[in-house]
């Protein structure tokens, strides 16, 4: 058994109102609600035990099936190009990268080829290793942005693709991110949100609910934690991946969901594997947010 010692969460992360109710539980975890700005968030937090015992490298390769981690594997590279074009779209098409939570490297490679400078920092040394590898220049860290030594004002760009709902302390980790980001530096995040179409139809039974999730955000909670930690928001897309019907389906067997599981297994069982397998634009859970640090002094 793991022996826990959860982490408290005294106010909201967001508005830092103490006025909070419990919503539903998640795997034993309250889920509370700020009454104030209406942001979900887990209270207490799992403790630092639990996480390393999640963040194993079966959870960075999605699976131990080669040729299901191989599929896996090349929509992610997909979806980072994804991302890539987003800040393309942007005018940005070069210069320093950081990807804080790279995982695999999968962006960091993408955005080498496309001639950026990159450094990744990841929080699992087994997700880290894996990730160098994949780069001919760039560096990749281990441990917690605030604690690696990178040095401020370095980065034209920095990704969070997957990364802000893991984290224990929003507003402390986004004042960190807008350090280490050049006057004008771009942001890009990629998040599960609250809005969207797979949060409202499954509700308490959203697959993005996870232990591992700390923080679960609506575009207008992201909106403001940004606008207090010092960026200007550009514009929000969905949040696009690249994924075929057989990664959903994987997904739902790795993290089962009541109902829902069995239903994507019976639905799915008919289909052929071309269809299965194909790649496919979709939008299901996420938000794709696109900032700029702001050239006034970040908030305390």
């Amino acid at each position: 058994m793991i022996e826990a010692k959860e982490h408290k969460v005294r106010n909201c992360p967001i508005c830092r109102s103490s006025r909070t109710e419990y919503a539903f539980s998640l795997s034993g975890a309250p889920v509370v609600r700020c009454a104030d700005c209406n942001f979900l968030f887990l209270h207490p937090q799992p403790s630092d035990e639990v996480l390393r015992h999640i963040y194993t490298g079966i959870y960075f390769l999605g699976s131990t099936d080669a040729s299901l981690h191989a599929h896996i594997d090349a929509q992610k590279t997909a979806t980072a190009e994804l991302y890539l074009d987003q800040l393309a779209g942007q005018g940005i098409h070069g210069g320093h990268l950081l990807d804080v939570g790279c995982g695999n490297g999968h962006l960091l490679a993408a955005a080498e080829r496309r001639g950026y400078a990159v450094t990744g920092v990841e929080y699992s040394a087994y997700a880290a290793q894996r990730a160098r590898a994949g780069l001919t220049r760039g560096h990749v860290l281990v441990g917690e942005l605030a604690q690696v030594g990178l040095p401020i004002e370095t980065f034209d760009v920095c990704v969070l693709a997957d990364v802000i709902e893991h984290v224990r302390d929003p507003r402390s980790f986004m004042a960190t991110v807008r350090e280490r980001l050049k006057p004008g530096g771009r942001l890009l995040i990629a998040t599960p949100t609250t809005d969207s179409w797979s949060a409202r139809l499954m509700r308490r039974r959203w697959m993005e609910f996870k232990t591992e999730h700390m923080s679960y955000f609506s575009r207008r909670t992201l909106d403001s934690l940004l606008l207090q930690t010092g960026f200007r928001l550009i514009q929000v897309f969905p949040g696009y991946k690249i994924v075929s019907l057989r990664s959903v389906l994987a997904h739902f067997e790795a993290y089962p969901v009541p109902l829902w599981t069995s239903l994507v297994r019976f639905t799915f069982r008919w289909l052929p594997r071309r269809l299965l397998e194909k790649p496919r634009r979709l939008a299901g859970s996420g938000m794709l947010v696109l900032a700029i640090k702001d050239h006034t002094p970040s908030p305390s």
